[in-house]
């Protein structure tokens, strides 16, 4: 059985944008991400991996640890539905403050993690795109995208279909978005990358990593034909008391 067999099935199938055919370097790569994909879901189960020097690295107890100390985040908490004027402000250290540096760079996620690691930076975070309704969307099927890239070079996926990451997908699967989905997440603050952004495995670098679903543009245009109309649900859903105003959800 896999992982999310037990949760209910879509009653049609997601819409899909009409593309052109692959070329064959292209069903390669894709037979590739592939490859990499279904490697590192037995790393996952074995609980070590290899490095591409023969280094053997042993996570069990690590992916154990993160696994019972993922979180998830419901549209409802209170703390979410109130960030404008927090329960509980955030109160700053006495120590002194630390410049704070924006960087802007050409690099994929994954890359920037292990450069981040390489110059000794502590407490990463990464933000996951994900989907609202499949653990690391289309990774298994050799598909391209951020979250796909993710889970192919780490061992998030274990940290997604854990029970309080299930609980994420099952809430989505339940109610009706319009496309804007809702401001539930996973915060997982222990994932190990295990592979850099060509796929070869290498040292692990562990990281904090926050899943939320992002706006379904193309169902979103499905409900909203007028631009007025859409502007002004997105700017409800950002700034009005209720950011997260979910179809389905009392």
């Amino acid at each position: 059985m896999m992982p999310f067999d037990h949760l209910s099935r879509l009653s049609k199938p997601l819409p899909s944008a009409r593309r052109p055919l692959r070329t064959r370097n292209e069903e390669d790569a894709r037979e590739r991400r592939q490859q990499i994909a279904e490697e590192t879901l037995r790393y996952i189960n074995n609980g070590f991996y290899f490095t591409m020097d023969g280094i053997k690295y042993a996570f069990t107890e690590t992916q154990s640890y993160g696994q019972m100390n993922t979180l998830w985040v419901g549209p409802n908490d209170l703390e979410i539905q109130e960030w404008r004027s927090p329960t509980h402000p955030i109160t700053f250290p006495v120590d002194p403050p630390v410049p704070a540096t924006l960087s802007v760079v050409m690099a994929s996620t994954v890359k920037t993690i292990h450069d981040l690691c390489a110059e000794g930076r502590q407490r990463i975070g990464v933000l996951n795109c994900a989907s609202p309704i499949m653990p690391g969307r289309g990774f298994t099927s050799g598909l391209e995208g951020q979250e796909e890239s993710l889970a192919r070079s780490s061992n998030l996926h274990a940290m997604l279909t854990s029970d309080e990451g299930t609980r994420f997908y099952e809430h989505h699967m339940s109610i009706k978005t319009e496309g804007f989905n809702s401001h539930a997440m996973i915060f997982a603050p222990v994932v190990l990358f295990m592979r850099d952004e060509t796929g070869r495995t290498v040292s692990p670098c562990q990281v904090s990593v926050l899943s939320c679903a992002a706006v379904n543009r193309v169902d979103v245009h499905r409900h909203f034909k007028d631009n007025l109309e859409l502007f002004k649900e997105m700017e409800d859903q950002m700034y009005g008391p209720h950011p997260a105003p979910v179809r389905g959800v009392p």
